[in-house]
């Protein structure tokens, strides 16, 4: 996971945000985040 995507994560979870829209698979792996579009 790149640095931009960590941060991305920690902002989620200070917002409390469980969606996030990207193509990136990565955020597959984390628990509690649902990536958006899923293709």
């Amino acid at each position: 996971m790149s640095a931009n995507d960590a941060l991305a994560y920690l902002s989620m979870k200070a917002h409390r945000l469980r969606e996030i829209y990207s193509f990136d698979k990565h955020f597959d792996q984390l628990k509690g985040v649902v990536r958006l579009p899923r293709i």
